[in-house]
C-alpha cells in the first residue's frame, strides 16, 4: 500500500470496531527537531483483544509549505528479547 487512502480503505474494511485496547502506554518518548524535519521514537505497549503488543515506533515527520507537519516516514517493529546467536564460534566461523 502507498497511500494513504490505500490504508484507510484496508483498515476500515478488516480492522474498524474489530481491535480494542484495554490498555496503552506511549514509554520515553522523544522528538528530535531539525529545521522542518522532526524524528519522533517511543515504545507502544498495548494489551488488546487480540494479544498483547509491544513495539519501537520511528515517525518522521516534514513541515509543509501551509506549515502542517506530516508523516513522511514510519517504521514500527516488534520489540523482541535479545537473542544471542550461537551458531558461531569464538573465529566468527559458521558451524553445523
Amino acid at each position: 500500500m502507498d497511500s494513504f487512502a490505500a490504508i484507510k480503505d484496508f483498515m476500515d474494511k478488516n480492522l474498524a470496531g474489530k481491535m480494542h485496547a484495554d490498555t496503552y502506554q506511549f514509554v520515553a518518548p522523544r522528538v528530535q527537531l531539525h529545521g522542518d524535519t522532526a524524528i519522533l521514537t517511543y515504545q507502544l505497549f498495548a494489551d488488546t483483544n487480540f494479544i498483547n503488543m509491544k513495539y519501537n515506533v520511528v515517525e518522521v515527520f516534514q513541515k509543509n509549505t501551509t506549515g502542517e507537519w506530516k508523516v513522511v516516514h514510519s517504521t514500527w517493529d516488534t520489540i523482541t528479547p535479545y537473542a544471542r546467536d550461537l551458531s558461531q564460534d569464538q573465529k566468527g566461523t559458521v558451524t553445523a
